[in-house]
């Protein structure tokens, strides 16, 4: 019977891990919000190994391109999110395709 109720909580604690309900940010992670032709923060600042991500809040679409080409969300819609890592120390500047006067950085200490 304890092993039952054992395998019962593993499986318990899985499956609430793993649930879309439960979005947390984790320490290794940064969010920045695009809403009213905006990134919020438009600067962020972090240690090398941090994903940063983009959580698309406005009506009308969006990318987060990498000046330099190095990453490129795609166009991103309403409730879209879009995550890149950021393992090496450097600024990468970004901006919105679609709306060039739409810009960010990321700094990686």
């Amino acid at each position: 019977m304890k092993k039952l109720c054992a395998i019962f909580t593993v499986c318990w604690l899985l499956v609430l891990a793993s649930s879309p309900f439960l979005h947390t940010l984790r320490a290794e992670e940064k969010e920045v919000i695009v809403k009213n032709f905006t990134f919020k923060p438009d600067e962020v600042l972090v240690p090398a190994g941090v994903t940063v991500i983009w959580v698309q809040k406005d009506r009308a679409p969006h990318t987060i391109t990498a000046k330099d080409g190095t990453f490129d969300s795609g166009k991103l819609t309403k409730g879209e999110r879009f995550a890149q890592t950021f393992p090496k120390k450097g600024t990468f500047e970004y901006t919105c395709q679609f709306h060039p006067s739409m810009s960010g950085k990321v700094i990686v200490k």
